[in-house]
């Protein structure tokens, strides 16, 4: 039986998930609310957590090491950067990148980290085609496949990625360094607190995820 571990900074996302997928157990962990699902298949962890990348990285480490989750799939907003994605719309994340990191001073290719080899962190093939299938036709708008960046001051004009957030790369990186399989899903909205009502619609359909793998 697999273990899904789904993350997102906001409540209202997480709590849709619950909705559909009836927690049996809950847990406070280092301030964070952890509850666990059972399906006839699969098992189902969800944390409300906060923003930035370290809550992140913590988050997903908590998962890996003390529920040993096969899986990791981290939901929330993104802020378009590319010209054709609009508010309401979802992308699933193919790769992503931190934009924030700057050692180039020191001979390192802007976005690295030294002593890493990744600059960019991809995003699992069998979590992006089972978000596909269960987002395909979901009240949503357009559906993208495409790359993230993140960071936590504002994204400047030189960042190429189709979005950007605080800290989803975070999430793909400790995922990459633990060898588990990892996806973002992100609504598009230009009022990161203000969630576009896609949004909450995402939710509803990333619990059928669980059911795909």
């Amino acid at each position: 039986m697999n273990t899904i571990g789904i993350i997102s900074a906001y409540d209202e996302m997480i709590d849709k998930i619950n909705e559909k997928t009836s927690p049996i157990s809950a847990k406070n962990i280092l301030g964070f609310d952890f509850a666990l699902s059972k399906t006839e298949n699969s098992s189902i962890l969800t944390v409300k957590g906060g923003f930035g990348k370290v809550n992140k990285a913590i988050l997903s480490q908590i998962m890996i090491d003390m529920y040993a989750v096969d899986y990791i799939i981290d939901v929330g907003a993104a802020y378009p950067i590319d010209k054709s994605a609009v508010n309401g719309d979802v992308v699933i994340v193919d790769k992503a990148f931190y934009y924030d990191i700057d050692f180039s001073s020191v001979g390192y290719v802007k976005g690295s980290i030294p002593k890493m080899t990744e600059e960019t962190f991809l995003c699992d093939e069998a979590l992006i085609n089972a978000a596909k299938e269960v987002l395909d036709g979901a009240a949503i708008g357009n559906l993208f496949v495409s790359s993230l960046a993140s960071g936590e001051s504002p994204a400047g004009d030189d960042v190429k990625a189709f979005c950007a957030d605080s800290d989803g790369a975070a999430a793909v990186h400790t995922c990459s360094l633990n060898r588990i399989p990892c996806v973002l899903i992100k609504a598009i909205s230009e009022d990161i607190i203000k969630l576009p009502q896609s949004a909450i619609k995402m939710a509803e359909a990333v619990a059928e995820i669980p059911m795909k793998l």
